[in-house]
């Protein structure tokens, strides 16, 4: 399956990363992908395979991990 690159339903938000990443079109989750750690060391992404976020603001900071589990664990959405 091919899909052009200005194709809104082949991207989403990676609420890990803070950024826009490709999605893949069948599953509707998150193609793999890396994120920088101190500006040099590259790890996968936690988002990688995961269902896209809804992106918060145009400003958008990266969540950790740790955090996402923390706001399971309380019932925060």
């Amino acid at each position: 399956m091919t899909v052009a690159f200005n194709d809104p339903s082949a991207w989403g938000y990676c609420q890990f990363c803070a950024f826009i990443v490709g999605v893949d079109l069948e599953t509707r989750q998150m193609l793999a992908h890396e994120r920088m750690i101190s500006g040099f060391n590259k790890n996968r992404c936690y988002g990688s395979l995961m269902p896209p976020a809804v992106q918060p603001g145009p400003e958008a900071e990266p969540v950790t991990y740790e955090e996402v589990i923390a706001d399971a664990i309380r019932g925060d959405e």
